[in-house]
């Protein structure tokens, strides 16, 4: 997708660019935009007044920025007097912008915040100097730059006349696309706006008593329907299918379920390109039924877990095979193994049905096209509420869980490029591709499988 190019007005005199221009800087790091700014030497005011002491908005614009500043803990002492210009500091912030210098940001954010956080008075060329060269600029450069000062100026003023035809109301003004952001009040809604474009995260509003809060739920698209599921949680059962049904009825004290949870950054989808990760000491995944539930389930008997089932989907549990044995070698936890991001696939969802049956259709595995893993369907759909059941007893169970239960074996080993497709009879199938190594080199092929047959033989 194409960048999208936020063109900034900013002027160091105002006070609404002091208290976000820090904010202002961190754009480019948060969102994929490409900054463009316009420094003026004068804010551009085409409404009626301007703000003088004269002007009643003057006391209210200066208690304003104070309470504001106070919000934001930044220190906020400017003096009763007022700037006369700002030229100096516009003259040599151009230049820096221009030549693309390492030391505009941090002389735009202490000259900008002078006079309104320490009471510096930057309309004097001496004080202004003195910032620039604290934050870095060669004393050299600086000569150059009033050598310059004619042209400099003069491309001031032709940004000036930008502004006037473009019907900038003051600053700081903001213009992405079509749209437009004028004042630090309308930063966040400027952030929003970058959001719904895809171009970065949602921000985190000061003033919305929430905070970090991600609007990016992974969503599940649901076979034949135009709706989806949001994603809550991701389980994965360590479920083997009885050798026998009288052996299941003999066992008095069934093994307690073993599971592990997944965040739902992991959920990937149907399709995905899954990065081989960094540290990955091998790459390998297991075809699961992933159960969608749409009731909470706490202490739930069999049938009213099989009730809150919505639907049915096929997933893969992708996992790093070494980091697991040598965690379980070491008695500790080995979620570096089998959590980390895009390692939880998952098709589309078929909605729960009473006629689904799987009797004589089984779970298939291919590895580029060759058959790694296979089994029967109807052992783990039969007993899925009885582990939805036992699940529910450890902790209460939501709407928009999903439980990944089966076990095919470990399929042999990935490496980049291959391409993984599973099949759960008429219950859905999933595909992912392994992309390029991010990180250490993966283990030889060999020694892959001797771990593989070593976790298979420790039951993990």
């Amino acid at each position: 997708m194409r960048l999208k190019e936020v063109t900034i007005v900013f002027n160091y005199r105002s006070p609404f660019c002091a208290l976000i221009v820090e904010d202002i800087f961190q754009l480019a790091q948060r969102y994929s935009v490409d900054v463009k700014w316009r420094i003026s030497r004068e804010v551009p005011r085409p409404s009626s007044l301007p703000v003088t002491k004269e002007n009643p908005r003057f006391a209210y614009n200066r208690q304003d920025c104070a309470r504001r500043a106070a919000w934001q803990g930044l220190a906020w002492h400017p003096p009763e007097w007022r700037l006369t210009d700002v030229d100096a500091a516009s003259v040599i912030g151009h230049w820096l912008l221009t030549q693309n210098s390492p030391c505009f940001q941090e002389f735009t954010i202490r000259c900008s915040q002078a006079y309104w956080c320490h009471g510096l008075n930057t309309s004097d060329r001496l004080v202004v100097e003195r910032i620039a060269l604290e934050a870095g600029l060669d004393p050299a450069d600086l000569r150059q730059i009033w050598s310059e000062e004619h042209r400099l100026r003069a491309e001031l003023d032709a940004n000036a006349n930008w502004c006037s035809g473009n019907g900038v109301l003051g600053v700081p003004y903001f213009i992405v696309d079509d749209q437009r952001f004028w004042g630090s009040d309308r930063f966040g809604a400027l952030e929003y706006y970058l959001a719904d474009q895809h171009a970065g995260p949602a921000p985190c509003g000061l003033d919305d008593g929430l905070l970090f809060a991600d609007r990016c739920v992974p969503t599940i698209p649901i076979q034949g329907k135009t709706a989806k599921a949001a994603v809550n949680r991701v389980f994965c059962v360590e479920w083997e299918a009885p050798a026998s049904p009288r052996r299941a009825e003999a066992a008095p004290d069934p093994e307690p379920l073993l599971f592990f949870m997944k965040p739902s950054s992991a959920v990937a989808l149907d399709g995905a390109a899954v990065p081989y990760p960094s540290r990955a000491c091998g790459l390998q995944g297991e075809l699961k039924l992933v159960a969608v539930l749409r009731d909470p389930l706490f202490n739930a008997t069999e049938a009213e877990a099989a009730r809150a089932i919505f639907g049915y989907a096929a997933g893969l549990d992708m996992a790093r095979p070494v980091l697991q044995l040598r965690a379980m070698e070491k008695g500790g936890p080995w979620e570096a193994a089998r959590v980390f991001d895009s390692s939880a696939i998952v098709g589309p969802i078929h909605p729960y049905d009473d006629s689904i049956s799987a009797k004589g259709e089984e779970i298939l595995l291919t590895i580029d096209g060759e058959t790694a893993c296979s089994g029967s369907a109807e052992d783990v759909l039969s007993s899925m509420p009885r582990i939805l059941s036992e699940l529910s007893r450890h902790l209460q169970l939501q709407p928009g869980d999903l439980v990944y239960a089966g076990r095919t074996g470990a399929s042999r080993p990935l490496r980049p490029g291959m391409t993984l497709h599973g099949k759960i009879g008429r219950l859905g199938s999933v595909e992912c591709s392994i992309g390029e190594e991010q990180g250490a080199e993966p283990p030889a092929t060999p020694q892959a499988h001797s771990i593989s047959q070593r976790l298979q033989a420790s039951g993990h």
